[in-house]
This record gives C-alpha cells, structure tokens and sequence, in this order.
C-alpha cells in the first residue's frame, strides 16, 4: 500500500462517517483485498464501534476469510456488511463486475462501499496487473451492480497544506457508493480539487524506483533502514520502500532535526553515529551532495549507499562537461539538488551567487503572508489586475478571510465580468472614498508604475497603495534571453518566439535590434491561448513597420490538436487531461522553410517536444537558442543532451533569472 492510498482512505471514511455509523452501536466491516503489504486500512478503524474483518484470496498477516471461489463468497452470508473498502486490489481483479456483484450481495441495505484503485502507474502482477481506473471506469461498475454513486476522482486532495503527501505515480482513482436505499443528499464533495501526475513523471518515479532497488541490493545485511536526507528523494525511497523498513531520517540541516516528517523522526547525524551498526543507511540527496555525504560517513566509520539513478549519474556528468562556465555548472548543480530535493536553500544559493542585482529584494515561500500584515483592518480592498497575479493574490486573500471588494481593471472588456467570485470594474468609476487599500497586481515594473501614476491621478492616496510585486518573487525580465554575454545579434536576424504571451520577449528583441542599429530583422510568434493572442494581434497593430508573422498555436514536434488549459496568462498550458479547449500545434519544421538564426521557448513544459519539431531547422541553421529547462525535472536532463546531440559544435550556457524557482534558461550559441 502507498501512503496516498492509505490518506484518501482514512479521509473518505472519516468524511462519510456520519453516514453509515448513524445512531448504529457496531458497525461491520470488510476489507477486501486485507494482506498486509506495506500497511494495511485496519488502523483507521481503531474506534470500538468498528469490527474489522479482513478477506483475500491467501492466508497470511490481517486476512480472516480466505474465499474458496473469489468470486463467489459463500463464506459470507447476504446483507452482512455496513461498509466494504477495498484499495490498491481492483486492477489486479480480472473480472470486476463479478466482485461488486458480491460487495453489492454482501452489503447490508443503505451500506456504503470504498473503492481505490490505480488510475495510472507501472504494472504490477499480482500475480495478474489487467486495468487502471478513470471515474466513468469506477461509476460504471457500480451502476453495473446497482449502487448508488456518492463520489468518484482521479488524484482527489482535499484542501490541506501538505498536498504533495497525496500525490503518487498510482494517481488513485476513488469510488463511494451505496446499497440501496441510499441518502438522497450529502454535503458537498469531500475532495478539494485533483492533482494527477502525468506520464512523463510516472516514467521518472520508475527510474527512481529502480535506482532505490539497486542501492538497496548492494547491502550485505538485511537490516533496518535510515534515509539520509529528509527531502524529496527521501519521500520517494520512503514510499518505495514502505513505512515499516524505515526506521527514521538523517540530515544535517539542523532546522529539520527533532522534527518528524511522514510518519518518520528526522534526527542529527551524531545520533545517528551512536547507532549506525544497526541500520543501512541509504544517502538520499542529490548525486554531488551525496559524494559529500559519502566522505561525512567515512571520516566517521559509517558507510551508505547513494539513491540515485545510474543512467542520471553520467547524464549529469557529462552535462556538466559539456558546460562552458562555471555559473552555468554551479547553476545545474543547485537546480538539479532542488529538483531532486525540494529544498528552496538550493535556489537562495544561486540568487546570492550570481543576482547581487536582487540582493536588496529578498524571497523565501511565504512571503506573501506579509502583505496580509499590511492590510490588517482593512476590509475594502480593490484588487487593480484582474489576470493571473491578480487571481493569486485574490486567492491569498480568501485562505485569510479577507475578502476583496473587487476588481479593477483597464481591459474595457472585462467590465461587468465576474472573476473568482468578485466584479471587474472600471477604475474610472471606482468611488476610491470608501476604498481603504488598492493592491496592484501585475508584476511588471512597466505596467506597475503606469498604475501608480493612474491611481495617484484619481486621487488615491499613496499608503493606500500596495505593490503585490513587492510580495512575489523578483526577476531580471530584462536580460531574460538576451543575456549580452552570450547572445550577439547581427543583421538579418530571424527570430522564433515560441510563447509570447503578450509580444513582451518579442518587443525586447525589437529594442535590442535597434540599440544594435539592426535594421534588417523579422519575427515569427507563436501563441496558441485564444486571449493571449487576441492581446497580441492588438499589441501587433502598434508595430506596423515590424516584420512580425503571428501564429494562433503552438509548437509541437508535428501538426495536430492537443488538449489544452487555457487561462488567458502565463500558466495555459498542453495537457494530458480532457478540456473543453483544443488547440492546433504545429512544428517549425513544417511551418517555416526560410533561415532562422534565433528561437526561443517558454512553454511551459512543452520545449522538448517543440525542439523535436525544429530538428530540421537547427541541423541546417544552428540558431541561437534560448531555452527555459525549469518547467519539468527531467528538462534540466533531457533538453541539454539533446540539443547537444543534434549540433554537438553548440556552446552551452545556463542562467538564472529569478529568486524563486523559475526562470531557468539554457543558451546554445555556435
């Protein structure tokens, strides 16, 4: 069992509680599926009104019936049960419909069941893997059994501040029904939102899983286990592994020791020391922290073995050999330790390295919060931007009980609109007398000034203005894909902006065509988000002399329609997942026939497969380019070595631009 099973369980049981314990002095239940494989559900009904009866198709720990026909339960009399769970068993059930017949027999009448089963993830015989599970997979066969459907989700999280805990490859995919006769209504969903994992990182959580394997077989001894390092690779070898091989963390961090994370003590690595014969101790940091760790332990007599993927180990090594500078090896190293780790110092360390220009603007998770210190007791709040920072900071707001009075906003056509629950206004219209703060929202220092002046000039006063800026991370826009010591623009420059947005890169490219007194340059843009490209083509009227050839999609590796999440700003994005919004995206490759000299990408997530689309182009061309690798771990990895595969002449640069986690750029120059 994983523990994002065993949450989704306990918290479906707790949230529909009310439901089947009701006035009842014992409540009957049947676990289906009960041997304990890493953990069992049998703790959550600890409570005295529960008895707990475990049924599966072996004998062994936490089974009580072992059916000789496990499709018939002759062992077990009709109407026994008042809820019937069964999690991480129904993919491995070649003939589903036959056991929710049965759980549908055994049921006492309005007695619930719980169903969790995989909805993605490797295979897994036991001894048969036949199926994943969709919500419609779930709800058609209760409705096949004549169950009354309470609840289905895919990745279901309900709101809490640990939500990472209920993510997994396995993207659990859960069912509540009932027997007939079942409750009419039921309040709410128990669900908050859903978190899936895509594909791309099922295939990632599978490397690591083999690399936890691998280290693991290299002990000589069968002992308990300690994982040193209390972070992300952590988490994974813990899940990996199961609870009960873990005995607790090591790290040096002393902020994270005496405290307990997953279930698990973090302790110090002199506690660790007093006892390190009687455990196997697993280094799970990144590779280059993890040589570290490697000389910790044998300066001290101890030993371990480092977590982490063989193929990652040259990969990263020849990465690094393959990178010009030194920032750009140290950058790798310290985005790869995050990736790997979760742990923000890796960030803070390059921004204090190599962006002395943020030093007077400091971020760290949670700042946000201090701009709540600000608006204390100040109820009528107007919120000036009603785009995506406006949207966070209207969602900051709310998990604070503060509620904003509204929007905002200079874009004529969204007056009247309604947004995340409050009105987009005219802010010409606005009565600012009875407004006791203005925040405003978006992060350009360009668009923000504009609307300090514009407020100031309707008589707002200055201390009722609020920066959200001041509160968001701080990045250098300005030499984002055009650092001048790696790119050199000369004329005749063509230029391939891959996700404009708002034609603001492309606009920097104009400005630095003209300081470099380019006058022979053209741009095609490409933008697949209906309002952004709408905001473009109005931006484009502006330009009427630029040779700007604007595109409504997006770049692919070819041309087809692609699933989309479309929300007008810089997080629309490609998705595995079914929307109401399909997209055209096409590849470069098809697409243009000319020269290109420079392309950049910032799309979110989608870089690599856009690279594979332009394979033609940059064999035959050699552009300049100006890649950002921070949108999925495995870019930092796989965007490199390819573009290095393709012209293996290309330089290779990366930068940073931010002192939050984004804004990772790779350069290949020739």
């Amino acid at each position: 069992m994983h523990r994002s099973s065993y949450l989704r369980m306990e918290y479906l049981v707790r949230y529909y509680e009310r439901y089947f314990k009701k006035d009842k002095e014992t409540v009957k239940v049947l676990d289906i599926g009960s041997y304990d494989v890493n953990g069992t559900y049998k703790d959550i009904f600890c409570d005295s009104c529960y008895h707990y009866t475990g049924m599966d198709m072996a004998e062994g720990s936490n089974v009580d019936i072992v059916p000789a026909d496990i499709y018939s339960w002759k062992e077990i009399a009709d109407e026994s049960f008042d809820l019937i769970i069964s999690g991480q068993v129904f993919e491995h059930v070649e003939y589903p419909w036959l056991t929710v017949r049965e759980i549908e027999r055994v049921l006492k009448p309005g007695g619930f069941c719980m169903i969790i089963a995989p909805g993605s993830g490797m295979e897994h015989k036991a001894p048969k893997d036949c199926r994943r599970y969709y919500a419609d997979g779930l709800v058609s066969l209760a409705k096949w059994a004549g169950l009354k459907v309470h609840h289905t989700s895919v990745g279901g999280v309900p709101k809490t501040e640990e939500p990472w805990d209920w993510v997994s490859e396995w993207n659990d995919g859960c069912l509540v029904a009932q027997k007939e006769p079942a409750a009419v209504n039921m309040a709410g969903e128990p669900f908050e939102k859903e978190i899936r994992v895509p594909m791309d990182d099922v295939v990632f959580y599978g490397m690591w899983k083999e690399a936890v394997q691998s280290a693991c077989e290299r002990f000589s001894a069968e002992k308990p286990f300690v994982l040193f390092g209390a972070g992300w690779i952590g988490d994974m070898a813990l899940e990996i592994l199961g609870s009960g091989k873990v005995e607790y963390y090591v790290d040096n961090d002393k902020s994270k020791t005496g405290r307990e994370r997953r279930g698990k003590r973090v302790r110090s690595f002199d506690e660790y020391l007093n006892e390190k014969d009687k455990y196997n101790c697993l280094i799970t940091v990144s590779y280059h922290a993890a040589l570290e760790i490697c000389k910790q332990l044998s300066n001290s007599g101890a030993a371990g073995e480092i977590v982490y993927p063989r193929n990652r180990i040259k990969e990263t090594d020849k990465i690094l050999s393959c990178l010009e500078d030194e920032e750009s090896r140290f950058i790798y190293q310290k985005r790869a330790e995050y990736n790997e780790s979760g742990e923000f110092s890796a960030i803070k360390a390059i921004a204090d390295r190599y962006l002395p220009q943020l030093k007077d603007r400091p971020y760290y998770p949670g700042i946000e919060k201090k701009m709540l210190e600000r608006l204390v007791g100040r109820n009528r709040i107007v919120l000036f931007g009603s785009g995506l920072n406006g949207r966070m900071c209207r969602e900051i707001l709310k998990e604070h009980d503060t509620e904003g009075l509204c929007f905002a906003d200079n874009n004529s056509s969204k007056w009247g609109n309604t947004i995340d629950g409050l009105e987009v206004k005219d802010p010409q219209k606005i009565d600012y007398d009875e407004i006791d703060a203005v925040v405003i929202t978006p992060y350009e220092q360009v668009f923000a000034d504009a609307i300090h002046r514009q407020l100031l000039d309707l008589g707002v006063s200055e201390d009722a203005l609020i920066y959200y800026r001041d509160y968001c991370p701080s990045m250098l826009e300005y030499e984002q894909y055009f650092d001048p010591d790696i790119i050199k623009l000369q004329e005749n420059e063509v230029f391939v902006d891959a996700g404009v947005l708002n034609l603001g890169t492309s606009l920097r490219f104009i400005e630095e065509c003209g300081k470099h007194q380019i006058k022979n340059f053209k741009i095609y843009a490409f933008e697949p988000d209906g309002a952004s490209y709408t905001r473009c083509q109005e931006i484009r009227k502006t330009i009427p002399d630029v040779d700007l050839q604007l595109y409504h999609a997006g770049l692919w590796s070819e041309e087809t329609t692609l699933h989309f999440t479309e929300m007008g700003n810089g997080a629309s994005r490609i998705t595995q997942q079914e929307t109401e919004t399909s997209i055209k995206v096409v590849s470069l490759d098809h697409c243009i026939s000319g020269p290109v000299t420079f392309i950049k990408m910032d799309i979110e997530g989608a870089e690599l497969k856009a690279l594979k689309g332009c394979q033609e182009t940059i064999r035959k061309y050699r552009p300049k380019l100006a890649i950002s690798i921070y949108h999925k771990k495995e870019d930092l990895v796989e965007i490199p070595l390819f573009i290095k595969e393709l012209v293996p002449e290309y330089r290779l640069y990366i930068r940073h631009y931010s002192n939050d986690t984004g804004e990772t750029v790779l350069y290949a120059v020739y």
